[in-house]
């Protein structure tokens, strides 16, 4: 059940006492399938280690984020540290420079000073209808994994589940919002033995 955080209520629980076991990508539904009587583990993914890997490229991108800009408020957040004189890169649906390949992301990775990840999960409202339980704001993404993979630095938008899953301030950094995460990109790209030292 790769993605238990949005549709855990609306489905996985629903099958769950159909099958003997569960792997799920979801911190908080181990304790739900738990309650159903469905044993269930929690697997993050697999990610190849051909693909995400460290290049020892140069670091010369200030800041990026890869994925789809049209999500939540993504360009708003990008938006506003350009506001305030931070050199970002997009690349993905709805950025200036598009989708990109697989081997490119990594690229992007290695090359970024600050590699940014989302956890506020889009507008599940329309699947869900108004149940409030299945209408959780922020996710689990993979992202961050296959950052730290390449062995580089990311500042992710804190989410319930990141402690439970990388170790915040020394495997990660995170940010609550735009104050904090302007405040955090400025840090570390002040502190290079910093950042490196976490990535």
């Amino acid at each position: 059940c790769w993605d238990d955080d949005v549709h855990f209520d609306s489905h996985s629980r629903y099958y769950a006492p159909a099958v003997d076991a569960v792997v799920t990508t979801d911190v908080f539904s181990l304790d739900a399938y738990k309650r159903l009587g469905v044993p269930a583990i929690l697997s993050l993914g697999n990610f190849s280690r051909e693909l995400y890997r460290a290049a020892g490229l140069t670091r010369d991108i200030d800041v990026s984020f890869v994925g789809n800009c049209a999500k939540a408020d993504r360009k708003q957040y990008m938006d506003f540290l350009r506001d305030n004189g931070i050199k970002v890169e997009g690349f993905g649906f709805g950025t200036q420079s598009g989708f990109i390949p697989m081997s490119e992301m990594c690229r992007v990775f290695n090359r970024s000073k600050i590699n940014l990840n989302f956890s506020r999960l889009e507008h599940v409202g329309w699947i869900h209808g108004d149940n409030p339980p299945a209408a959780r704001t922020m996710g689990h993404k993979g992202r961050p994994i296959e950052i730290a993979m390449t062995r580089s630095f990311c500042l992710s938008e804190s989410y319930p589940a990141l402690p439970r899953v990388l170790e915040v301030g020394s495997e990660i950094d995170c940010f609550t919002d735009k104050a904090s995460l302007l405040e955090k990109v400025r840090y570390y790209l002040d502190h290079d033995a910093r950042r490196e030292e976490i990535a």
